[in-house]
């Protein structure tokens, strides 16, 4: 067939397949001859692109947009390079970044912008290790006076002394810091009032216990053990320097110290405490006591009188609890006496101890919640108050009533009974009231316990049910540490 090119450059006379396969190559073509506008829409298919013929250096810079690739065209085995564990996310500027796999047992957190690897811990990131912190539970009553050595009033909270005459009012108080202050909506504080000054000796720390087997995997020791973290909020007129302590109750025991300085103005203080790597042997049982947290309120130098020094701290750091001789890591030599007048008072709240190396944000446990941690501790079954119902009896003899009672929630170890005075109850029954000489219990467990109204006169088989007769009765049972 004649091939004829016209005066315009037309080629005319070329039929499907008038030309062997081969004859025009890229040699025989001009350069830039063939341009996009020579190119049929979707002339160019897969099977006529040699294997490999396109590379990178054939692809324009953002030749390729994102609508011109198809959905889950790019797979996984398309990605090369990114070692098992890693993760791709996002920069400050907007690009990809890798991240590399964290240590064992850790897991990703964020920070509410970037995200990074921290410790995990048997509690969770965030959880708070403290019960009570916002002081809401009070089952000993909303103000407890004469809180003196080792005295409860707020659950959970204790005055931990080594002795001496120092005395002080705890109370429920609703002054608190500003919700946009604190970022968190705290009801409540403890209201610390001091009713009897003491001036010459004395160590007094504000604190709470919490079982060994809470806290045993931040202190399993070398690098195992685990940072931790304390936020709490204070104030107080009597100003100046308090320390901070955590004490563990390992077979030596351990302590963390450290100084904050408090004034009259509410201050959020926060206390990253590094891993104590020198951790050491633990022994005992679970629920026996692990740690020891909270405010320093006096530490005094006894020594001349040839009785403990509490003051022998060294500030920020992990330190053995007895330092040898009669010298005990209590506080710093900076900390102020609170107990050295009536007229000084300290309000707290809001306390958070958790695993990590950074705080995280306060969260509320429900009231539910929050007292049936509390009950595992201390549960009144009468609190000053004239209660009827106690529990149902029956006598076992004429000379005592017996019944069951069963605990709210399971208890740390066997409770002890503590009530008022055996005058303060007495057996109801159809024949009139019984007086109450004494109350005992018997066959106590975590769960359950059966009471003893001691009340002479009854009748072999005879029913009843016990009750108060004065509004100061009171009968608890406690698990405390």
């Amino acid at each position: 067939m004649p091939i004829t090119i016209n005066g315009s450059g037309t080629v005319t006379g070329i039929s499907a397949g008038g030309l062997p396969d081969g004859t025009v190559d890229a040699d025989t073509l001009a350069a830039n001859a063939v341009t996009d506008a020579k190119i049929a829409a979707n002339a160019v298919t897969d099977a006529k692109i040699a294997s490999n013929a396109v590379t990178n250096a054939k692809i324009a810079d953002d030749a390729v947009a994102a609508a011109e690739i198809a959905d889950n065209a790019v797979g996984l085995a398309a990605l090369a390079g990114i070692a098992r564990g890693k993760i791709i996310i996002g920069d400050s500027n907007g690009d990809p970044a890798v991240v590399s796999p964290g240590s064992a047992d850790q897991v990703l957190t964020s920070d509410g912008t970037d995200v990074s690897w921290a410790d995990a811990g048997g509690s969770g990131i965030g959880a708070n290790l403290i019960h009570n912190p916002e002081y809401r539970v009070w089952q000993r009553g909303t103000t407890v006076t004469g809180v003196g050595t080792d005295g409860y009033a707020a659950d959970r909270w204790k005055l931990w002394s080594n002795g001496g005459s120092h005395a002080m009012t705890v109370s429920r108080d609703t002054e608190v810091p500003a919700a946009s202050t604190a970022g968190a909506v705290f009801p409540f504080s403890a209201k610390l009032d001091v009713t009897t000054s003491a001036t010459g000796n004395g160590a007094t720390w504000w604190c709470q216990r919490i079982e060994k087997g809470d806290v045993y995997h931040i202190f399993r020791g070398g690098n195992a053990s685990q940072a931790t973290y304390v936020t709490f909020w204070a104030k107080s007129n009597k100003t100046g320097t308090y320390c901070f302590n955590l004490q563990t109750s390992q077979s030596t025991q351990r302590c963390f110290v450290k100084e904050i300085s408090m004034t009259n103005s509410w201050q959020k203080f926060s206390i990253a405490i590094p891993a104590d790597t020198a951790a050491n042997n633990w022994g005992g049982n679970p629920y026996d006591q692990g740690v020891q947290i909270g405010i320093v309120l006096t530490a005094l130098d006894t020594s001349a009188g040839g009785n403990q020094d509490y003051a022998q701290a060294t500030n920020n750091t992990w330190q053995n609890w007895g330092l040898g001789g009669n010298d005990y890591a209590l506080g710093t030599s900076n900390q102020v006496n609170f107990f050295d007048s009536t007229s000084n008072e300290m309000y707290i709240t809001g306390w958070k101890w958790e695993v990590g190396t950074a705080e995280t944000a306060f969260n509320s446990r429900s009231y539910g919640e929050e007292i049936n941690i509390c009950q595992r501790y201390f549960e009144p079954i009468v609190n000053k108050e004239n209660a009827e119902g106690i529990a149902t009896l029956a006598y076992w003899g004429t000379g005592a009533a017996y019944g069951s009672i069963r605990f709210a929630v399971e208890k740390r170890t066997v409770p002890s009974m503590w009530f008022s005075q055996g005058s303060h109850f007495k057996v109801r029954h159809a024949q009139g009231d019984r007086q109450c000489s004494q109350m005992g219990s018997g066959g106590t467990t975590k769960v359950s316990m059966r009471p003893d109204f001691n009340a002479s006169g009854g009748t072999n088989g005879e029913c009843g049910w016990g009750a108060t007769t004065s509004s100061s009765a009171y009968w608890y049972m406690r698990s405390e540490m």
